[in-house]
């Protein structure tokens, strides 16, 4: 089973990441590693939309992001294709 998710935090991002589970100072938090910021983009006619990445926290030395879990809104699994590009 793979960990690839999608995870909507409360300000309305969308991050694709590789979620994990882990414990600090007795306190659960949630380790997203690798992220990237998913936005989406309308054509002209507004009948199709593409979908871009751009590096999540791109000042993180490791690409490895503690966040606390009430900062989500959500998580869901990535459609095949995203997770292939």
């Amino acid at each position: 089973m793979s960990n690839i998710r999608i995870v909507k935090l409360i300000s309305g991002e969308e991050v694709l990441v590789e979620l994990s589970e882990f414990e600090f100072e007795g306190k659960k938090l949630l380790r997203l590693s690798h992220p990237v910021s998913l936005m989406y983009r309308e054509n002209e006619v507004k009948t199709k939309f593409s979908v871009g990445m751009a590096p999540f926290a791109i000042a993180s030395k490791d690409h490895i992001i503690p966040i606390f879990p009430g900062q989500i809104v959500s998580i869901y699994d990535p459609t095949d294709a995203i997770v292939k590009r």
